[in-house]
């Protein structure tokens, strides 16, 4: 009886800690990857809207989809407390420029400086820095957790598609001592949003 106390005890925690787990991240910092993969989008939503997309291609295990106009949109669920965001674009390599933005309260995105790094003859990466911290000060629309961003990528249509491979949100918490003292105020607030 004493072991099946003991077994219903560490299984209850184990489900606390995955709970948990799924809503607080408790490193200082978080990769989020999505490859197009239809399964493993959990924290990332499709891009939209579908009619500027063409559907997801599957090869051996890689996933891509085609950008067929020039601005498309997706939104990631952010777990709270990170500082900063690091987003990048795997594309195939294409005259085009890409832009990454936010959306900001008033249905609009501003766009932030993205640098271009070409991977090999086939590839490119196009990165932008975000501060969520500004984001959340500032007139950006973040609701539940929710950010939504947006690629554009000038001159995309039926003849001249891009293709993307991945998508990649690096995460970072820069923590302030004077943070710790407010912890049940700041607690008190995510619960409440």
């Amino acid at each position: 009886m004493k072991a099946l106390k003991i077994t219903i005890w560490i299984i209850f925690s184990l489900v606390i800690i995955y709970i948990l787990s799924m809503f607080f991240v408790f490193d200082k910092k978080m990769m989020i990857t999505y490859n197009f993969n239809p399964d493993d989008s959990l924290r990332f939503s499709a891009l939209y809207p579908w009619y500027r997309l063409s559907p997801i291609e599957h090869i051996g295990s890689d996933y891509s989809q085609k950008i067929k106009a020039e601005l498309i949109y997706f939104m990631v669920r952010i777990p709270p407390n990170f500082n900063e965001a690091n987003l990048c674009v795997k594309y195939s390599d294409n005259p085009t420029s890409i832009k990454l933005g936010a959306e900001k309260a008033n249905d609009k995105f501003e766009f932030v400086d993205t640098k271009s790094i070409n991977i090999d003859s086939q590839w490119k990466k196009a990165c932008a820095n975000f501060n969520l911290r500004e984001l959340l000060l500032s007139n950006y629309y973040i609701k539940n957790n929710k950010l939504t961003f947006a690629i554009s990528a000038q001159g995309i249509n039926d003849q001249n598609q891009l293709t993307l491979t991945s998508i990649d949100l690096n995460l970072i918490k820069n923590y302030n001592k004077s943070e710790f003292k407010n912890f049940y105020a700041r607690f008190k607030g995510y619960i409440k949003r």
